[in-house]
């Protein structure tokens, strides 16, 4: 926890990974699964983290690898309830992967399974 969060650079290789095994094994279902607090803070190149992040997260989409973020942000108190302070960036990001989300938080052991279960969206 903290420090350097090279966020699209594990995007990335996990994009390359996807794409690979689609490529090798075309009859098998591909599912990424990510789990992130959001806070990406390192670039692989000259663009801001998240930007960054959100080009890789469209490569994904377009690539039809189907995807689920599991969205690990901790939860802070404030005067409203409980407020997930980067699950904005989160939700920018399983949009732009066309991710389905969950936040952690609502899963239990029973809901686990039922979460990362594969359900294409794709045509």
């Amino acid at each position: 926890v903290g420090g350097t969060t090279p966020l699209s650079a594990g995007l990335l290789m996990a994009y390359e990974v996807a794409k690979r095994e689609k490529l090798r094994h075309p009859d098998l279902s591909t599912l990424m699964i990510l789990m992130t607090d959001g806070h990406g803070n390192v670039a692989v190149g000259n663009q801001d983290p998240m930007v960054e992040a959100l080009d890789v997260a469209r490569m994904i989409r377009e690539d039809s690898i189907e995807s689920i973020i599991l969205d690990s942000e901790n939860f802070l108190k404030d005067p409203t309830g409980f407020r997930p302070k980067g699950s904005r960036l989160i939700r920018q990001l399983a949009e732009a992967m066309g991710a389905r989300y969950v936040q952690l938080r609502d899963l239990d052991k029973d809901s686990v399974l039922q979460a990362v279960r594969w359900q294409p969206h794709w045509p």
